[in-house]
């Protein structure tokens, strides 16, 4: 029985035609290994059918290689073994720039750019495949669409030339779409940002604000003008900035710490600083960014720098409320540790109103996602895959799908966000009880000290293996009262709070975790800063120091004080210890719901812990 006749797809032939012109310098050769990079806009999965039927000869009876022609991926070129046959190793475009650093490709015999398609051999493609005639223009944007388009034009039924002629026209209306997406993202406004909650809403009156001044409704007075906005890093600190001169309708003049120091020399920062600030004046009204504002570091710390830091802080005070005066500048600065910042800037008339960002909860993520993803997916099977995750993470996973997407020629699709986001591993039900213990703990504690207002207590149930630092496992989160002073008991108070989680652990599993570093570090900080700063101990003096550098070291120098800092520490583990064993059931019954739902509000903890101390009702107690 006779074979059917194979009859070619246009991009196949597009292929055959490519692939002829550029290989044929090697056709005769019996053995090559040659890396081919193909034009962008291409099915490497059809060209590699192509180039299988090239690498084949009359002679060929029994391959030692099964897959003479490879799509090129990082380990397939890391582990090539080169054959002594015909090896053709085929590079997508978007990889182009990776390939340098793969040894492998030194050892190729040629790497063959193929760069752009040709207008005239697709003319001849079409000839072969559709028949009729194409034009050089016609084919030139053909050669400039993706292969899943090119394929229409042998599809579509229609005269060749409308096929064409709509192709461009959506090709050109999505590059005009993409353009003022890459302009949206550039320069997003606070409208469209999330996860920002308090510093969104003083974003906006401050737009306000402005918008009044420059109407003459009020005067420069009456403008909230300075900020300082703290978070860890990647929650979006210089993303809200850009926002709010967008926002706000007025230039962004973005600075740092680092920037200033660049020369090194306390004159260059100086004159730098003055410098930012003239041209700030100039274009006024506009906000001025101040990145790793946490470098102003109290001028107070006996350091071996404290005199260069005291210029240093002393000159960006005299930016802020010199003789020069700074009306129409509004003064943002952001830091990942606001505690060490010299309280000097955040008194008020510079940079006097303190938010603190936080990492994305769990629908901002989404929105976050969604917005950088660009297109509309459900997003919700991913929510616990994504917990931990800032604004940068969320970001360049985003981007990680995009190319993953591009690659395929396909739309982004889901398959594409998981590849994207980071494995996550379920923790072991003995993971579980610990962390849940361990928040828990601090959550009665601190509620029964009051400490200030349980929000909520959360862990999480999977995690990031891959993940490089520092991970957040699970949190108790308070709210401050606002403004008030703390005495002596209020800072005690405070430290056995910090202490509750350690002090759980130890309780139910006759030790302590390592996760309990942050508390120790913290605990340890407040009660050096309560004994030596401010006078609580047995001394009255005091060097006022208030960075935990400084406090390490006051504690070193002085063991008495050491001493009184860890009998501290014990004291108020074992009065944490105290609360949790008179409260037990409470306990119990939370940590039991916490492994569960994985969160609870702040409400619920605290109803708990009510409902045990008020005792057995009386249909109970029957």
């Amino acid at each position: 029985m006779a074979k059917a006749t194979e009859h070619p797809s246009l991009e196949r032939r597009i292929a055959d035609l490519h692939l002829a012109r550029y290989l044929r310098p090697y056709r005769r050769a019996k053995a090559c290994f040659l890396v081919a990079i193909l034009p962008a806009g291409v099915s490497s999965i059809i060209w590699k059918d192509a180039a299988l039927k090239w690498t084949k000869t009359d002679e060929d009876a029994d391959w030692r290689y099964k897959d003479p022609v490879v799509v090129a991926t990082d380990s397939i070129l890391d582990d090539l073994a080169v054959s002594r046959e015909r090896v053709v190793v085929l590079v997508e475009n978007d990889d182009r720039d990776d390939l340098p650093k793969h040894v492998t490709v030194s050892a190729a015999d040629a790497v063959v750019d193929m760069g752009c398609l040709d207008p005239k051999l697709i003319q001849l493609a079409f000839r072969d495949v559709v028949g009729g005639a194409l034009s050089y223009s016609e084919a030139t944007v053909l050669a400039e669409l993706p292969a899943s388009r090119r394929r229409l034009v042998s599809l579509a039924g229609r005269p060749v030339s409308a096929v064409v002629a709509r192709l461009a026209a959506v090709q050109e209306k999505e590059a005009t779409e993409k353009v003022a997406l890459e302009k949206q993202a550039a320069a997003p406004r606070l409208e469209n940002l999330h996860g920002y909650g308090e510093a969104t809403k003083w974003g906006l009156e401050l737009a306000q604000d402005i918008a009044d001044y420059r109407s003459g409704l009020i005067a420069w007075e009456d403008v909230d003008t300075g900020l300082l906005l703290s978070g860890p890093p990647g929650v979006g600190k210089t993303r809200f900035a850009s926002a709010l001169a967008e926002t706000c309708g007025v230039p962004l003049v973005a600075t740092s710490y680092a920037k200033w120091q660049a020369k090194g020399h306390q004159g260059d920062a100086l004159k730098a600083m003055q410098l930012t600030f003239d041209a700030a004046r100039r274009c006024a009204p506009c906000i001025v960014f101040i990145d790793e504002a946490d470098g102003f570091v109290d001028r107070d710390r006996d350091t071996d720098s404290s005199d260069y830091m005291r210029g240093i802080v002393n000159g960006l005070l005299e930016q802020l409320d010199g003789a020069d005066g700074r009306e129409g500048v509004v003064v943002v600065g952001a830091c990942n540790n606001p505690d060490i910042v010299d309280p000097a800037l955040r008194r008020s008339g510079r940079l006097d109103r303190h938010i603190e960002l936080s990492l994305p909860d769990a629908g901002a993520r989404m929105n976050i996602l969604r917005n950088y993803l660009g297109v509309d997916l459900d997003l919700r099977p991913y929510l616990r895959r994504t917990e931990g995750m800032s604004g940068a993470d969320l970001e360049r996973a985003a981007r990680d799908a995009r190319r993953l997407a591009r690659r395929e020629r396909n739309e982004i699709e889901e398959r594409h966000l998981v590849a994207a986001l980071p494995t996550r591993v379920r923790r072991t039900p003995d993971s579980m009880r610990h962390l849940a213990r361990h928040e828990i703990g601090h959550a009665v504690v601190g509620h029964v000290l009051g400490v200030g207002t349980l929000l909520a207590v959360h862990i999480t149930h999977e995690f990031d293996p891959k993940a490089v630092g520092p991970s957040v496992a699970g949190a108790a989160a308070f709210r401050s009262p606002d403004g008030e002073l703390r005495n002596a008991a209020a800072f005690a108070d405070a430290i056995c709070a910090k202490l509750g989680g350690l002090a759980s652990e130890t309780m139910y599993f006759g030790g302590h975790g390592e996760g309990c570093i942050s508390d120790l570090e913290d605990a340890t900080s407040l009660a050096t800063y309560m004994l030596s700063s401010l006078g609580m101990g047995g001394s009255l003096s005091s060097a006022g120091h208030r960075d935990q550098q400084a406090l390490a070291s006051a504690r070193m120098m002085d063991p008495a004080l050491a001493r009184a800092v860890e009998g501290m520490l014990q004291e108020q583990t074992g009065r944490a210890r105290k609360i949790l064993e008179q409260h037990r059931e409470a306990v119990d019954e939370l940590v039991e719901l916490l492994i569960l739902r994985g969160r609870m509000k702040g409400t619920e903890v605290v109803e708990t812990i009510r409902a045990y101390e008020a005792g057995p009702t009386m249909s109970e107690a029957v």
